[in-house]
């Protein structure tokens, strides 16, 4: 199910792509079937899967992996003064070869870096760590405004599973009129351990398959996470910055969720995170803006600041299905036991939801949403697993 979910958010990626370039209404409508057949599967599995499968029996309040553990030695060390194997990430990951674990570690010493970086498909279970946020940077300055598509203007670009990134700050210093990417993540397992991602529009792109942050600072104007992963954002903070401006829609949105189809098993989760405005933020600020018809956002044990606005989200709804406009059975903008002066509920938008029951919230925790527990414990990150 996660890889066909992948699937449908390269699928739109593409078909979004396509219009904003002026590709021909011929090729984005071939493109139609493939992505019907691509639906009928994930249906098709869906319901063979609830028939045959009984769900794992987890503990919901599980903390499998309850603090980190030393940093891996190093098979390649970067180093801009010179004093490592490598001056650049870039020329590390030319070298890379597994080690005796069935990992590529790369050390990047504290320095700030002006690279685009790119983990290719075949460079599978990198392990790259820095020196931390405020001593070993990482940033470029690709943005929307040159003529690139949003994906293209990323710093840091995952696409080997496996990879982890942990004490180090990622930016794109791009100026504003567009996406200004600093990370994108299309590859699954990807974990992000104390990382800073910095950027003014979309500076997480978390595109497809399954994603764990804990203990980053994600920053920017809007659209701070973007995509169609299923990706669970556990201890973290979440903070919109003034420093553009207002945003040309004249509201600051902190996710922008690309889910097409209901049975996708994709999503963003924001657990115990901090939501808030920095800097004297004079704008309205939702929680979501609704993006394909199948969004799902969760956001639960979170503090939200006095800068979330009352209604809460932005979302289009249509019954009928058409165009961008959300359906309301298949997409899901929720809220559960979050807390601060932006988290009264009251006043919220009629097509979001408020979880009441835990066994209902416990299916959006990193076990169960994304299968945590099989993969997360392996990196030597903290990570709560359910409640």
């Amino acid at each position: 199910m996660s890889r066909l979910s992948a699937v449908v958010a390269y699928q739109s990626t593409c078909r979004d792509a396509l219009r904003m370039c002026g590709g021909t209404r011929k090729v984005r409508t071939r493109l139609g079937k493939p992505i019907k057949m691509t639906s009928n599967a994930l249906a098709i599995i869906n319901s063979a899967f609830n028939r045959s499968s009984q769900p794992p029996q987890i503990p919901d309040d599980g903390n499998l992996a309850s603090g980190a553990n030393s940093l891996p030695r190093p098979d390649a060390v970067v180093a801009g003064d010179g004093s490592g194997r490598f001056r650049t990430i870039t020329e590390a990951l030319s070298a890379y070869k597994l080690n005796e674990l069935g990992r590529y570690v790369i050390y990047v010493k504290a320095g700030e870096y002006n690279e685009s970086v790119t983990i290719a498909k075949d460079r599978v279970n990198v392990y790259m760590y820095g020196d931390g946020p405020d001593r070993t940077v990482v940033f470029g300055s690709r943005s929307q405004e040159s003529g690139l598509l949003t994906y293209e203007t990323a710093t840091v670009a995952v696409l080997g599973d496996g990879f982890v990134c942990r004490s180090m700050a990622i930016q794109n210093r791009g100026k504003s009129g567009g996406a200004t990417v600093a990370v994108r993540v299309q590859a699954d397992r990807s974990i992000f351990y104390n990382v800073t991602i910095e950027g003014n529009q979309a500076p997480l792109y978390a595109l497809a398959h399954r994603q764990f942050y804990r203990e980053c600072k994600i920053s920017g104007s809007t659209d701070l996470i973007l995509g169609d992963a299923a990706a669970v954002i556990q201890d973290s903070e979440i903070l919109v910055s003034p420093d553009s401006g207002v945003p040309a829609y004249g509201f600051a949105a902190v996710t922008v969720q690309g889910r097409a189809e209901r049975f996708e098993t994709t999503g963003f989760v924001l657990q115990n995170c901090t939501i808030k405005e920095i800097g004297g933020a004079r704008v309205e600020i939702v929680l979501g803006k609704q993006w394909r018809k199948g969004s799902r956002v969760v956001v639960m044990e979170s503090y939200l600041g006095e800068g979330i606005a009352a209604e809460g989200w932005k979302v289009r709804v249509s019954s009928a299905g058409g165009g961008d406009f959300a359906v309301p059975e298949k997409s899901l903008y929720a809220e559960f036991e979050n807390y601060g002066p932006g988290a009264n509920t009251s006043k919220r938008v009629r097509s979001s939801t408020v979880i009441k029951e835990r066994s209902k919230a416990v299916q959006y925790a990193p076990n169960l949403f994304i299968q945590g527990y099989s993969w997360i414990p392996q990196a030597g990150v903290p990570y709560q697993g359910g409640l």
